[in-house]
This record gives structure tokens, sequence and C-alpha cells, in this order.
């Protein structure tokens, strides 16, 4: 299992690969933030929580 330190690094990775890859066919700024936002409440719903702790 990935420590958290690990999990952080991955997605920093994937959230800056995303930006690169609405950035190179020249999608708007706008366009990308909205996609950011999507992609870190995609990641958000994947981090494991420590129920009522």
């Amino acid at each position: 299992m990935a420590g958290s330190e690990e999990l952080v690094e991955f997605e920093t990775d994937v959230l800056a690969e995303v930006m690169l890859a609405c950035a190179a066919p020249g999608l708007s700024d706008a366009t990308i933030s909205s996609e950011a936002v999507h992609i870190e409440q995609v990641l958000g719903l994947a981090r494991p929580t420590r129920c009522g702790r």
C-alpha cells in the first residue's frame, strides 16, 4: 500500500498531466480550471476516509 506522501505525489502528477493535455490543443484557461476542479473532486472521492475519527 502506498504511503500518504506517495499518494499526494500521484495526485499531483495526474493533475499536471491533465492540465498539459488540456493546454496542448489550446483550451481556454477557464476550461482547464474547470477540468482541474473535476479531477480534484474525483481524486477526493478515492481518498481513504477515517470513519468517525
